[in-house]
């Protein structure tokens, strides 16, 4: 059985297509985790992500990936609040 990681870090990075971010969760290894997908346009504020809840419960613009990239933009911006 796989032990659980101690802590687990989100690296957020933006893709070459318009409004594509990767998330990926790392725990104690050098190895991500998981790496998912997010689609996300700030100016709709619609988003979707291809992880399990994204896709089998359509969680949307509420999936906690899409709310993850929504703050990481809202925190590249100056005196935005996240």
């Amino acid at each position: 059985m796989a032990k659980a990681p101690t802590t687990v870090d989100y690296v957020i990075a933006k893709l070459e297509a318009p409004n594509r971010y990767q998330v990926s969760k790392f725990g104690d290894g050098a190895a991500p985790l998981q790496v998912y997908t997010v689609t996300y346009n700030p100016e709709t504020g619609y988003g979707k992500c291809d992880c399990p809840a994204g896709s089998y419960r359509n969680t949307g613009s509420s999936d906690k990936h899409v709310l993850m990239v929504k703050g990481w933009l809202a925190a590249q911006l100056p005196g935005a609040e996240s």
